[in-house]
């Protein structure tokens, strides 16, 4: 840097229009531009001279027109001494690092320079440094910024659709990021929820314990974990930090063979109010040098950003939950039987299709809550929404109607398909007593094809469970008056 305090006003003059720029590749060729001004190499040299992005392990052209790598890779070395910040000299040309505080990622390429020396090398190292500083503040605005519109574009979807964009979004900001994979605790394990450039034929059903996650994978102690700080690993480093995994109900100690294509990884716990329950991991498949200081950066900063909005993510989706769920059974509420009906309607009289509806009162319950309390007649409507659920089909939907009343919304099926699933119920409904008391129940089921009116079908079942109670009760009288 001796060449900055020699040429002052110049190197003013380029800072100030280095901040001016608008984007990258505007301060790259203003990079050149400086090259030109200052430097004792020839025109001839400069036109030869390119920008090039560090891309899949190699060097290729920056901007404009189809990637050019380099003649030959660079060879394990020649990778040690960029990684410093200092030029490499090669056969075919010179490669001088554009670096600010991090892993160089871009390079000026000198074709037939290699043996630069002097005052004209360090003009070109300084201007380098100088606009590779710049160059990294420009990026760290840009990543901040799409850290912003990643929380404006995602911070109302439900978890489901959350996981798979946010990991996508870790992998384009990340410097040096590949791939990667985000995993959610449940409970004592981590299950993968999201995959970039991994195949979910390999890992999915694959699940990893916290506590060896935690102590070997990761590996950096209990204090960096509980503070969700990033964990960079080269190859060589997995084999030692290798975990155990569980697929299918088998343990196994071996490594997955993903792990076979990987050079580096960067991992982070997901915490949120000091409990971490999900890991990020990004991959490189090229280079161990892949995640430098800019790397740990970004990937800290977001994955606090990812905390925040699989957080509030989640929140919604309890809170939504409770409002469309009733507490004592688990079961949707009367509420939500609105809108689903809503939504089973409309498709019923757009495919053509039948749709019935079942309502069900339960008969004798009055016995239970009067003779053991309010707390057995909890119990037995649990009982009871848990036989409702054993008795319909996966496509179905079992709601709380109101205290001891339930209805099951039935897409694609007829009178007589409701009849049958009304049948097993009551046949399961009185396999056993309930607290004691034997429980039955009375059943209306109404049902159309089509275009069907939302009352006409609740009157229609609620007529039939109404007529099914006064024929129970008519029994009820017959039979007390033979006795």
């Amino acid at each position: 840097m001796a060449g900055v305090a020699q040429h002052a006003e110049q190197w003013t003059a380029l800072l100030r229009a280095a901040r001016a720029v608008r984007g990258t590749d505007e301060l790259l060729a203003l990079m050149l531009g400086a090259l030109r001004r200052g430097s004792a190499l020839g025109d001839a040299a400069l036109d030869e001279a390119a920008l090039l992005a560090l891309q899949g392990g190699v060097f290729a052209l920056r901007g404009a027109g189809p990637a050019r790598p380099l003649p030959a890779p660079l060879l394990a070395a020649e990778w040690q001494i960029f990684a410093r910040g200092e030029a490499v000299r090669r056969g075919d040309g010179l490669l001088v690092p554009v670096q600010g505080r991090a892993f160089p990622r871009l390079a000026a390429w000198l074709p037939g320079q290699a043996g630069l020396a002097g005052e004209a090398l360090a003009h070109v190292e300084a201007v380098m440094a100088l606009l590779g500083l710049e160059l990294e503040q420009l990026e760290l605005r840009g990543r901040l910024q799409s850290l912003l519109d990643l929380q404006h574009e995602l911070i109302s979807r439900p978890p489901d659709e959350l996981y798979q964009p946010l990991l996508e979004a870790a992998v384009a900001l990340v410097p040096g990021a590949e791939g990667g994979s985000l995993l959610l605790r449940r409970e004592d394990r981590f299950d993968y929820a999201a995959l970039v450039n991994h195949d979910w034929a390999e890992l999915r059903g694959v699940s990893f314990s916290v506590e060896d996650t935690r102590d070997t994978w990761y590996g950096a102690g209990q204090a960096l974990w509980d503070e969700g700080i990033p964990r960079v690993m080269t190859q060589g480093a997995a084999a030692v930090h290798r975990t155990d995994y569980l697929m299918g109900g088998l343990t196994y100690t071996s490594l997955l063979p993903s792990m076979d294509h990987i050079r580096a990884t960067i991992t982070v716990p997901i915490l949120y109010g000091g409990d971490v329950y999900a890991l990020m991991n990004l991959d490189s498949f090229t280079s161990e040098f892949a995640f430098a200081a800019d790397s740990v950066e970004t990937m800290g900063s977001f994955c606090v950003q990812a905390a925040v909005l699989m957080h509030g993510s989640r929140q919604r989706e309890l809170v939504e939950r409770s409002a469309r769920t009733d507490v004592l059974t688990g079961l949707y509420n009367r509420r939500h039987f609105n809108d689903v009906l809503a939504g089973h309607l409309a498709a019923a009289e757009r495919h053509g299709q039948p749709l019935a509806l079942l309502l069900a009162d339960l008969t004798n319950f009055k016995a239970i809550n009067d003779t053991l309390g309010h707390a057995a007649g909890d119990a037995a409507l649990v009982t009871v929404a848990d036989i409702l659920r054993r008795s319909v089909r996966a496509s179905d939907t079992v709601f709380r109607w109101g205290g001891d009343e339930f209805a099951v919304i039935l897409p694609h099926t007829d009178g007589e398909g409701a009849a049958q699933l009304a049948a097993r119920f009551v046949r399961e409904l009185g396999r056993a007593p309930i607290q004691g008391v034997r429980v039955g129940a009375s059943l209306g089921v109404g049902w159309g094809q089509g275009r069907m009116d939302a009352g006409a079908l609740l009157h229609q079942a609620d007529q039939a469970m109404y007529a099914a109670k006064a024929r129970g009760a008519a029994r009820g009288a017959a039979d007390e008056a033979r006795s």
